[in-house]
């Protein structure tokens, strides 16, 4: 079960195992419907085609952090782009028990505004959030990290831009020594994995180490496979 957290009564929490419960409804100059639910104890940030979090059930990158060797790597810094309801930092703190700083790239402020008020605001992870597009900031950035996610979605579409071989050359600049990457695609059908296995070879061209796995209806990418389990 999901752990209760502050601003959630305890009718709210019992509730939402049988429906889930509507916490807040917004909408943004990049979303047109955005809403945040309790939906099986946890907080779910859903747009009109995606869910973009889900605390702890955020399977894909859950089963991702479970796959990985944390002992191993000993990462210290993580670039986040694409934030959500910050369930990646979330779970690495209250699941994986992982203190990282974070430094995360977010274009939307209201999905900045959700994170801080629902999630961020209850963690003790140093978080620098820097609200503009993640192709911008890779362009210009000169920051060093362990481990950069990538989970840029808009709705349930990647960009073109950030599947394009200068964004993969300008994350290569970002990594530390034996850095990892860790790429969210969508795999739900089979034209999405199709495309997501196109990607891939695409990426290999910048990573010729890269691999891929398959977490439930999604692949993430990696630009090698040192820490895998």
């Amino acid at each position: 079960m999901g752990k209760i957290k502050p601003e959630v009564k305890f009718w709210q929490y019992l509730l939402s195992f049988v429906k889930d419960i509507p916490l807040e409804v917004t909408e943004s100059e990049y979303h047109p419907y955005l809403a945040v639910l309790l939906s099986k104890g946890r907080h779910q940030l859903v747009c009109q085609k995606a869910i973009y979090s889900f605390d702890d059930k955020y399977d894909n990158f859950r089963l991702t952090f479970l796959a990985h060797d944390f002992e191993k790597q000993k990462p210290k810094t993580m670039l986040l782009m694409g934030l959500g309801l910050a369930s990646i930092p979330y779970m690495l703190e209250t699941v994986f028990d992982q203190p990282l700083n974070y430094t995360i790239v977010e274009i939307d402020d209201e999905i900045i505004y959700l994170a801080q008020k629902y999630t961020l605001d209850h963690l003790k992870a140093q978080c620098q959030i820097y609200n503009t597009d993640a192709a911008d900031f890779a362009k210009h950035h000169e920051g060093k990290y362990d481990i950069i996610v990538i989970d840029l979605f808009a709705e349930d579409i990647v960009p073109n831009k950030f599947k394009h071989p200068t964004f993969f050359n300008q994350l290569d600049g970002m990594l530390t020594k034996n850095g990892v990457i860790m790429y969210n695609l969508l795999a739900f059908t089979d034209v999405d994995k199709e495309e997501s296995l196109a990607f891939v070879e695409k990426f290999k061209q910048s990573f010729p180490k890269a691999v891929y796995k398959e977490v439930k209806k999604n692949y993430m990418v990696f630009n090698h496979d040192n820490y895998l389990k």
